[in-house]
């Protein structure tokens, strides 16, 4: 090989390297600003709320105009863990989306750090970038005596008040305690990046103290490979039917569809801490990308539960820092429109959403759900904290807040009080799912 060709190899290679390098971040978060969005030092509150609205997801104005001040700061880049930046240069370079929606060669990493959105298939990448983002945590366990707090809010004072009868009124079988446990493609605690090459789970998650009366509990399971077994003809995962029955009568059966889809039956107790943590699988819909746009999010929460306020016996919306994120805006259309299972006694409608996800972190920063005659509307908030050990940061959700659209004086917050969750233990419990 001629002096030249040596020469030109090198430099392609360092190229190439330096083009995954920058890669690392697919899209910067600082949005193209606009002479009317708002400024560092805005408060966004009620008396303006009308002239930042298109820059505020739905949930998020509700929240605006029922009390919430979101005070508006520099926008920062969020590093990613060391770790998974690491794996994204090793191995984003092989990943291929096959007939649109399926993906070959991935191990770890984010799948797709370039993302152009004049990509025919942009949308189903963004998809998978979510499902497998940096901040998606190889374990995270919910421990809560009620992980959802229910309030009816007044216009006219602020306060909140609190409705504990209301916490899961459509009856969607929200458990309290979670545990999802990651054992493929793991970037964070070892071992990475899977735990066996015997065990074909991607997922794993136990609910426990489900439903209105607190009394069942369920095991999940997603295959990595979803070819391999079919879920009520949606070849995406099984559960353990041991529970179903309880589950089925208690009224909550539905959320053992938590990590596929939303359904007619099952909206926030199927998305809340679900969506933020372990996306559905991206083969379950298929996505439009809308746009690109700027919004408020709140990435750096400064309480527990974040914009919750309580002084004595009054609560109320208090004031967090926002900052204005760029935002892939994309249409999620699930690919079955009715599911029916347990012998055609169970019937459900997953639905339609739209969802905001961060160009930078791939975090959910909103979604809206088609529900029956109305659209239900969240704003997650989120908190960054350093990892141990100098691995970078890991992102904790904070609060969500969830409206909705058929009961327009009720806010659904999460109670995530300090030390409810924990985020990359390396506990690996298999006696949790009973096989």
């Amino acid at each position: 090989m001629t002096a030249y060709r040596v020469a030109s190899v090198v430099f392609a290679i360092a190229l190439l390297l330096a083009c995954i390098a920058r890669s690392a971040y697919a899209e910067p978060p600082y949005p193209s600003r606009t002479f009317d969005a708002p400024s560092v030092g805005t408060i966004v509150d009620r008396s303006n709320l009308d002239l930042y609205a298109k820059y505020l997801p739905a949930a998020l104005k509700f929240a605006i105009a029922h009390g919430l001040r979101a005070a508006v700061v520099p926008t920062e880049r969020i590093e990613w863990p060391h770790r998974f930046r690491q794996l994204t240069e090793q191995y984003s370079g092989q990943v291929r989306l096959v007939d649109q929606n399926e993906v070959h060669n991935y191990v770890a990493g984010l799948p797709f750090p370039l993302v152009d959105v004049n990509d025919p298939n942009a949308a189903m990448k963004i998809a998978y970038n979510w499902h497998w983002g940096p901040f998606v945590p190889d374990d995270v366990m919910l421990f809560s005596s009620n992980r959802a707090q229910a309030y009816t809010v007044d216009t006219e004072t602020n306060s909140l008040t609190s409705q504990d009868d209301e916490d899961d009124f459509r009856s969607a079988g929200a458990c309290n305690t979670l545990v999802f446990i990651r054992y493929a493609h793991r970037s964070k605690v070892e071992p990475i990046p899977r735990v066996s090459a015997k065990i074909p789970f991607e997922w794993r998650v136990r609910g426990m103290k489900c439903g209105r009366s607190r009394d069942y509990s369920f095991a999940w399971s997603e295959l990595e490979d979803p070819d391999e077994c079919d879920f009520s003809g949606s070849s995406i995962g099984y559960v353990s039917w041991g529970d179903a029955f309880s589950a089925l009568f208690g009224g909550g059966f539905s959320s053992f569809f938590g990590l596929v889809y939303a359904t007619d039956q099952c909206t926030y107790g199927c998305t809340q801490f679900w969506w933020e943590y372990v996306s559905p699988p991206p083969m379950a819909y298929s996505f439009r990308l809308l746009g690109v746009r700027p919004v408020l999010a709140c990435l750096h929460a400064q309480t527990e539960p974040a914009g919750i306020i309580r002084s004595g016996h009054r609560t109320e919306l208090g004031e967090e820092k926002f900052e204005l994120r760029s935002t892939y805006v994309v249409d999620a259309v699930p690919v079955q429109n009715r599911i029916t299972t347990g012998f055609g006694l169970i019937s459900l409608e997953p639905l339609r959403a739209r969802i905001y996800i961060d160009t930078e972190t791939f975090v959910l920063l909103g979604y809206d759900l088609e529900h029956r005659e109305s659209k239900d509307s969240a704003v997650p908030l989120w908190s960054v904290r350093t990892m141990p050990n100098g691995g970078g940061n890991e992102m904790e959700l904070a609060n969500e807040f969830f409206v909705p659209g058929d009961r327009t004086d009720l806010l659904l917050t999460m109670r995530l009080d300090p030390g409810t969750q924990k985020l990359n233990t390396g506990v690996i419990d298999n006696e949790l799912f009973g096989r």
